[in-house]
């Protein structure tokens, strides 16, 4: 039972950390990228990965960013005792 507490905590915080980097990047999308996300075809492709939120100028998005890798330190962390 403990065991089992253990794992859903370690995946609510890997899902909150996937939806914290949907939020990343429809920030940015509607801030700093709008010119690009307005003036791209819609197949065009996009590299998104940690790379591209740290080199956002966005305050709330380096922020959230900071969040996300405190969120994958609990995580390992929390997984390290199951």
């Amino acid at each position: 039972m403990y065991q089992d507490h253990l794992s859903e905590a370690t995946r609510f915080l890997n899902e909150a950390e996937m939806k914290l980097q949907e939020i990343m990047l429809n920030l940015m999308m509607t801030g700093e990228l709008s010119d690009w996300n307005l003036s791209s075809p819609i197949d065009e492709v996009i590299k998104v990965d940690n790379s591209l939120f740290e080199a956002s100028e966005d305050a709330n998005v380096q922020i959230l960013l900071n969040l996300c890798s405190q969120i994958r330190v609990v995580s390992k962390n929390l997984s390290k005792n199951q």
